[in-house]
């Protein structure tokens, strides 16, 4: 991508004011009862619930583990 003075709108080389690709607008999938939107919260939520007891369970491991390497000293 080649960037020159020319493109440049002021904000450094070869940046320019673009809308964002994804428009993602929290309040809506919340408050919107679309039935896809309903489904992209609970699918958000079911991946934030398993990332949560995921590291709780990491968490378990690494204590048992230490628990035993203090033991054996």
């Amino acid at each position: 991508m080649r960037c020159n003075a020319e493109e440049s709108d002021g904000n450094g080389p070869g940046r320019s004011e673009e809308a964002p690709r994804v428009n993602l607008r929290w309040g809506e999938l919340v408050l919107d009862p679309d039935r896809n939107n309903v489904v992209a919260v609970g699918l958000t939520g079911a991946l934030a619930w398993a990332g949560v007891w995921m590291m709780w369970q990491l968490f378990i491991v690494t204590m048992a583990i230490l628990i035993a390497a203090i033991n054996e000293l």
